[in-house]
């Protein structure tokens, strides 16, 4: 199921599209934010989990987050005292004066909701289209 309806998109843009030919060009529109951007997740219990490394002193998510589940850097699972989230975009630091991350970080998170600024976005693209 789309992000954005017809409905939702002709209360926002005039078209004369009929409502499927327009749930075409929604469609269109959302594949191209999903292949740049990731699937959305709208249930906050979805997790993602990604696969870093290069030991730097930050790492960053693809994603906006709304909380970590679990970091295992270099086959050691890490307490929440061993990094710090800095801000919800996801910059995560490793504490430790000197400490970097490994060369393999695998950290699970749970998305923040991006749903609202994920439908802007269709809805442009569609405008544009």
């Amino acid at each position: 199921m789309s992000l954005v309806t017809p409905t939702e998109l002709r209360a926002r843009i005039k078209t004369t599209l009929n409502d499927t030919d327009l749930q075409a060009v929604i469609d269109q529109a959302e594949a191209d934010v999903i292949a740049a951007y990731g699937a959305h997740y709208v249930n906050g219990t979805t997790t993602v989990t990604e696969t870093l490394g290069g030991g730097l002193p930050n790492l960053y998510l693809r994603r906006p987050l709304a909380s970590i589940t679990s970091i295992v850097d270099d086959s050691v699972t890490l307490t929440a005292s061993d990094y710090r989230l800095w801000d919800t975009q996801g910059r995560i630091e490793r504490l430790a004066a000197g400490t970097k991350w490994g060369s393999v970080v695998v950290v699970v998170y749970k998305p923040a909701d991006d749903t609202l600024r994920r439908k802007g976005v269709i809805i442009d693209l569609v405008r544009v289209d």
